[in-house]
């Protein structure tokens, strides 16, 4: 950044222990010469740092969690659609807030697209890349990551789901490393289907009619991206005014996104504002009003 003109003085990295990490944070967002704050994180701490923020009136933008909702409908491309959603589940081991969590399928293909989805993920394989390099997906932050994801997992199949992809099991010298999972039959009263789990598992859900799919997609707190899959582009296109999301892709992974592209989500546990793109720059910048008035004018008072 600075080899592309920002001056030295406007960057700062602060190394700080995790202990330490409140009390700078407060007094970070707080101090009056930071005018404006741009998180990226948990939705636990960005109501934190909202929090904060508040009693000083200080504007921020905040990217937190997201569970995107793919819509696949009857007259999609299943080659396709099962591509961009094995991407854009699995891809770093689904801990990117945009990653696919719910897979929301039109009754009439779902047996197909579980079918072609398995057979596409049978060969991913989870571990370390540094020991093995054919590895496809590397391990999860950290063990609590992986008790997170597990219990998402137990409490499903508990409720009902059916796990059609992977053991719950994990390894590693951490018990970080998990493979994908793929969990049928998810219902929006299971916490697995409003809850992020920020790791390797999507939740499969069908759906009769477009009117259901919209609602089923919305029918969370999360409103950061989606997708939707079909032939029809104008159906699509549809379908993806309707659903709350800052992003909604057609025909496009839920992690699309091109630099550039302004992100965000649009309230919720998304949080709200925008990064990237000249939306970014404006989130940034403050409307000014400077008039000039000219000579000899009499006011009526």
């Amino acid at each position: 950044m600075i080899e592309a003109g920002l001056p030295k003085e406007c960057l700062h990295f602060l190394p700080v222990s995790a202990e330490r990490t409140p009390a700078l944070t407060e007094f970070a967002v707080k101090h009056p010469l930071i005018r404006h704050v741009n998180f990226t994180g948990s939705d636990r701490v960005g109501k934190i740092i909202a929090g904060h923020a508040a009693t000083c009136l200080k504007r921020c933008v905040l990217e937190l969690g997201g569970k995107a909702p793919v819509i696949v409908l009857d007259d999609a491309n299943l080659e396709d659609s099962v591509e961009a959603v094995a991407f854009g589940s699995f891809a770093n081991a689904g801990q990117i807030c945009m990653s696919t969590e719910r897979v929301l399928l039109h009754e009439s293909i779902a047996e197909s697209f579980k079918k072609a989805f398995l057979a596409r993920i049978e060969n991913v394989k989870a571990g370390n890349h540094e020991e093995d390099p054919n590895v496809s997906i590397s391990g999860l932050f950290t063990p609590a990551s992986t008790k997170r994801v597990q219990k998402l997992l137990n409490d499903a199949v508990s409720a009902g789901a059916k796990l059609l992809c992977g053991d719950v099991a994990a390894s590693g010298p951490k018990l970080t490393i998990m493979a994908p999972h793929v969990v049928d039959d998810v219902t929006p009263s299971m916490e697995i289907f409003q809850r992020e789990s920020f790791g390797p598992l999507v939740c499969l859900t069908t759906f009769k009619t477009d009117e259901e799919a919209i609602e089923l997609a919305n029918n969370s707190d999360y409103s950061l991206s989606a997708a939707v899959f079909s032939k029809d582009v104008m159906r699509a296109l549809e379908i993806a005014r309707q659903v709350r999301a800052g992003s909604c892709h057609v025909n496009n992974p839920s992690v699309y996104l091109p630099a550039g592209t302004p992100n965000g989500g649009i309230g919720g546990s998304s949080g709200y504002g925008r990064f990237g793109g000249m939306a970014g720059v404006l989130e940034f910048t403050e409307i000014k009003i400077i008039s000039m008035g000219p000579s000899g004018v009499k006011y009526p008072i």
